[in-house]
């Protein structure tokens, strides 16, 4: 939250935005006495200047030193994890893979969605369209795919397109990319979902699928 300030000019679009409950993710954290920071603990950031050396606008009320070169230009978002405490933070610029856990999503673009499936190379793929098998007819094999996976890409159609017809434009077919083309809202009642709540919903059903007691297969 206390990034939204600098990282953002003041948009006609963006006016009710504070009006929006805060995500409170790990990496959205909200500003903290520099007193409460820990040695390790991780937080996001700007990189700004003064006076030739490089500091951290990390919503603490004051600068802080960053150590090292800035894998990003000034004014630009960077992650940090302080190595020392109060009264003398300072911290370096880290991947946000170091983090560990949850760290936020990145938003890219791709030319292809069959090449982008491909490329991300995911231990279970899994499609979703209204056009997909329930997922309550698979779930039995589905689940034990779930909690082997390291990692899991979830597709999603558009509000105007959905998976079948996105493919079809690059004479690919849902089937050939992974076993699992699902309708994740059996019996939805609606002509389509909107993709929050498409994310939501095949979201929660991935999480329970990998909380669950594992099953003898």
């Amino acid at each position: 939250q206390y990034l939204r300030r600098i990282l953002y000019e003041k948009r006609p679009e963006l006016e009710y935005v504070g009006l929006l409950p805060p995500l409170r993710t790990p990496h959205h954290k909200l500003a903290e006495k520099p007193s409460d920071i820990r040695r390790g603990d991780y937080r996001e950031g700007v990189v700004t200047e003064r006076g030739g050396k490089l500091f951290v606008e990390a919503g603490l009320s004051g600068l802080v030193s960053l150590q090292g070169r800035s894998p990003v230009p000034v004014g630009s978002r960077v992650t940090v994890r302080f190595t020392s405490e109060y009264h003398d933070l300072r911290c370096v610029a880290v991947k946000r893979e170091e983090v560990g856990d949850y760290w936020g999503y990145e938003v890219g673009e791709s030319p292809s969605l069959k090449g982008l499936i491909r490329s991300l190379n995911a231990d279970l793929a899994v499609l979703t369209s209204r056009r997909g098998q329930p997922v309550n007819k698979v779930w039995s094999k589905l689940l034990p795919d779930i909690q082997t996976a390291r990692s899991v890409v979830a597709i999603f159609g558009s509000p105007k397109h959905g998976v079948y017809e996105m493919l079809e434009t690059e004479n690919a077919h849902p089937e050939e990319l992974s076993k699992y083309v699902l309708n994740t809202f059996p019996d939805q009642g609606t002509a389509t979902v909107r993709a929050e709540e498409a994310l939501l919903g095949t979201l929660a059903l991935l999480n329970l699928g990998r909380n669950l007691e594992k099953q003898e297969v």
